[in-house]
């Protein structure tokens, strides 16, 4: 990284060409190296030393009650502040559905499954829900393809044929989640579920002929196993015990669900040889390109599972300078390679669930091209939101 010919310009060097550049440098967070120097690396925690060359400043931050940011005086940039003040609540995320309910709040994410059933039972709640990408997040099951017997490849495609996605999102997700029979979650460039959804598809006279293939007939003599979670929350933990039930239903094979302390957990799993042969986890974007979560899976990262055609072609699509639409092929060449190989049985992409009251108006929460009507990442966001005159609070 150097300085160009002028003091607008900054000249990035790469070892290899990384077209995903962009992506990388539009998700992280600048920072000021004078303030940096001057007031050490949380000086935009403090209103007197805060930094902004946006539309908005930290003008106020009081510990465990409020974070306030009113418009910047001295931003001259082209965008057009709706609020004169953001207010951000710090409480307990517990607290914040009774809130939302008291118009104590405007927005909220995230609503605990006993807060979403009370939201869908009430018309009017529902018409404030909104459904989000988040992070495009893919929950799976993992196994340690080295060792027995999940070096069977037609074991692990037992086990992605066995599990009902769509029973699992209809009695414990909700909006909470969609089914997931592939990687990238619908919305994220290169995308391609459609095209994959049969390859791992539910389909229990299918998974029953594949296990006793592979020499277990209706589970016998298969081992015992224990499927660990990273320390997850209760909705998780509920998809993980109807996981292991289908298994036992539909395989004959007896699951134990465990939740581990997450450090355990990711220890055990990268562990060199892995020490965890059998798990449920989640990963989504640190930046909006194939190569981010498909590389996830490359030999010698954080999963057991090596194929050198699947590393070759996201390494030839991350550095291709050809046309985007040949580089997004590139990388559905690779995800189709991951799905079909199965060192993952994917079971849902995650959403974020969203609330905003009625007043809440802006051209952030218009559709998209795909339909999404959330905060998203790349939506416009608060300098494209606006409050109404409808707006209501409680004295």
């Amino acid at each position: 990284m150097k300085r160009g010919d002028n003091a607008q310009t900054l000249i990035f060097e790469t070892q290899v060409a990384a077209p995903y550049l962009p992506a990388m440098l539009l998700y992280s967070q600048t920072l000021s190296k004078a303030a940096l120097e001057k007031s050490g690396p949380l000086y935009n925690t403090n209103p007197a030393t805060a930094v902004s060359s946006g539309p908005y400043i930290l003008t106020e931050w009081t510990r465990d009650k409020q974070i306030v940011y009113s418009r910047n005086t001295k931003y001259t940039g082209k965008l057009k502040p709706a609020f004169s003040k953001i207010i951000q609540k710090v409480a307990a995320p517990s607290t914040n559905f009774t809130s939302y309910q008291n118009d104590e709040i405007d927005q909220m994410v995230g609503p605990a499954p006993a807060d979403l059933k009370i939201i869908q039972a009430d018309a009017n709640l529902t018409k404030q829900l909104r459904q989000g990408n988040a992070d495009f997040p893919s929950f799976y099951l993992f196994f340690d393809v080295t060792q027995a017997p999940f070096n069977n490849i037609k074991v692990r495609q037992a086990f992605s044929h066995a599990i009902d996605r769509d029973a699992i999102q209809k009695a414990i997700l909700g909006p909470s989640g969609i089914p997931a029979h592939s990687y990238l979650a619908a919305g994220f460039p290169g995308a391609n579920g459609e095209a994959l959804k049969d390859i791992q598809k539910f389909d229990v006279t299918l998974a029953k002929q594949l296990l006793t293939e592979a020499g277990f007939p209706n589970g016998q003599g298969f081992p015992k196993q224990e499927l660990w979670l990273r320390n997850e929350s209760p909705l998780n933990q509920a998809v993980g015990q109807s996981i292991g039930g289908m298994l036992q239903q539909n395989l004959g094979i007896a699951v134990e669900v465990s939740n581990k302390d997450r450090k355990l957990y990711m220890d055990s799993l990268t562990a060199k040889p892995t020490k965890l042969p059998f798990g449920f986890i989640s990963y989504g974007m640190d930046f909006l390109d194939p190569f981010n979560m498909l590389s996830v899976w490359l030999s010698g990262g954080r999963h057991s599972w090596t194929n050198t055609e699947f590393d070759t072609k996201v390494k030839e699509a991350a550095s291709f300078l050809g046309s985007a639409d040949q580089r997004i092929k590139m990388f559905q060449e690779a995800e189709k390679i991951l799905v079909t190989d199965c060192p993952a049985v994917f079971v849902y992409h995650g959403k974020a669930i969203e609330m905003h009251k009625s007043w809440i108006k802006g051209d952030a929460l218009e559709p998209d091209k795909l339909g999404n009507s959330s905060l998203h990442f790349g939506s416009p966001v608060y300098s494209q939101l606006y409050v109404t005159k409808d707006v209501k609070r409680k004295s």
